[in-house]
């Protein structure tokens, strides 16, 4: 055999019957079909066939909800301020789905609007415990588990004696003073 060669060449035909198996509905119908069509070359082992399917590009199709564009819309306006989970379960998709489509259009998936309890335990320089005892005793408030800029402000101006200034994140510090802070007047 010259090098190069493909032991099992798929004829024009195969390759037709092929695509058309892969058509199928769903994966139980699509390994019918697969089954049958394996029966015309009992010879071949099934990773042939499953191999000429990935050349062809059919694999992955199966069982697979594409992307419509009011869901791509609503990824690009949701991500940066809601979750991933949160996104996830609104439209109907797993989060594994989301990671994967806002990689492929190139959409941070980080959320921006306010800090989460770990984020602010890193500029405060502290432990993740120490932040939860902070929300625990009223110090700092949470909407929908993220803690807003001007929360941390004015917990930062309101209890300088519960962090250490010599173990703050001083960038992050500087500018979470500059967030300006309106106070609710009863």
């Amino acid at each position: 055999m010259l090098k190069g060669a493909r032991k099992h060449e798929f004829s024009p035909e195969l390759e037709a019957l092929l695509r058309e198996a892969y058509r199928a509905a769903d994966k139980r119908a699509l390994s019918q079909r697969l089954r049958r069509l394996m029966q015309l070359r009992p010879d071949w082992p099934a990773w042939v066939w499953f191999n000429e399917a990935a050349r062809m590009g059919l694999q992955g199709e199966i069982g697979r909800r594409r992307w419509s564009a009011a869901e791509d819309r609503e990824l690009m306006l949701a991500l940066g301020s809601e979750t991933v989970a949160s996104l996830a379960a609104r439209i109907g998709r797993t989060r594994k789905a989301v990671y994967l489509r806002a990689e492929k259009l190139r959409v941070s998936t980080r959320v921006r609007d306010g800090l989460s309890a770990c984020g602010l335990a890193e500029g405060f320089g502290v432990g993740e415990a120490t932040v939860a005892r902070w929300i625990r005793d009223g110090w700092l408030t949470q909407i929908e588990g993220r803690i807003s800029e001007e929360a941390a402000a004015l917990f930062a101006r309101e209890y300088p004696n519960a962090y250490d200034l010599r173990r703050v994140d001083q960038v992050w510090f500087k500018s979470l003073l500059t967030v300006r802070v309106r106070r609710c007047r009863a």
